[in-house]
This record gives C-alpha cells, sequence and structure tokens, in this order.
C-alpha cells in the first residue's frame, strides 16, 4: 500500500499507469468475488480455532463452557450464512427464527433444520446454568455436527 502510494503520488506517467492497473486488477478481483472468498476463509479459519478449543475443553472434563463456546461459534457461523444468502439479519433475531428463516430459504434441509434444532437445546441449557440436562455426549455430537455443518454452509 505505502509502494502504491508512494509511485503513484510521484504524477510520472509511467507511475499512474502502474497505479491505475492495480486498481484494474483490484476492481477485477471484487467483481469475480475473490475478496469475499478470502473472507469466507479467515472466518472458517476463526470458527476452526474456537470450536478447537472446544474440543480441548471437553477433552479437559469441561463439558459445560464447551457447550457454550460451540453455540456462539454456531450462532455467528448461521448469521454468517443467513447473510451470504441475502436474509436479512437483524441483531435481537435468536437462532430458532434464523434457523427457519434459512430452512424456508432452501439454504439448507428441514432434517439441517431439526440437527441445528438440537444444538441450540443444548447451547440454551449450557447457557441457562441447566447442566444435568445435556451430557458429554451431546456436545460431542454437537461439536461434530456445528464443525460439519460450517464447512458446507461457509462458502
Amino acid at each position: 500500500m505505502e509502494s502504491f502510494r508512494k509511485d503513484v503520488e510521484k504524477g510520472f506517467e509511467v507511475s499512474v499507469s502502474y497505479g491505475q492497473g492495480i486498481l484494474r486488477a483490484v476492481k477485477e478481483d471484487v467483481e469475480l468475488g475473490y475478496l469475499a472468498r478470502v473472507r469466507a476463509l479467515i472466518t472458517a479459519d476463526v470458527f476452526s480455532d474456537f470450536l478447537e478449543m472446544a474440543d480441548h475443553l471437553l477433552d479437559a472434563g469441561y463439558k459445560d463452557p464447551a457447550a457454550s463456546l460451540v453455540g456462539a461459534v454456531l450462532e455467528d457461523g448461521l448469521r454468517t450464512v443467513a447473510r451470504d444468502h441475502h436474509i436479512t439479519v437483524k441483531s435481537r433475531d435468536d437462532l430458532a427464527s434464523l434457523t427457519a428463516r434459512c430452512a424456508d430459504a432452501n439454504v439448507f434441509s428441514r432434517l439441517v433444520q431439526k440437527k441445528i434444532q438440537v444444538w441450540i437445546g443444548v447451547r440454551n441449557h449450557a447457557d441457562h446454568g441447566e447442566f444435568g440436562e445435556y451430557s458429554d455426549s451431546d456436545v460431542r455430537d454437537m461439536l461434530s455436527g456445528v464443525r460439519d455443518f460450517l464447512a458446507v454452509h461457509i462458502a
């Protein structure tokens, strides 16, 4: 960026031509969707890191914080999926309504919607301190399912 600015500010014809070439390339990248793909890759990498943390928590016997963490990743991921499919997302939208709107828009099947509803249930129990309502196995299933869901739906 700094090199671009210095070269273009000189005002020489070759510098201006150089700058125009860079701007044309950036415009083409935007039009072809390359920047959106980079955003999706970064998002997927961040989600992966958080899911890995949840996996370590679960392995260490901390199913409750693991369930909350996986639930947070699910929420953020579902919001991303909805936005990527041009579904309006408001800050007050809950996961159940967002999941239903995505299923209504055929972003995913009703079967996937039902799986997500189970994960939402586990997350809600964890967030409300109802720790006896779900097991380590439920959290492991949730972690695996959310990981697979995001791998398929984060474009």
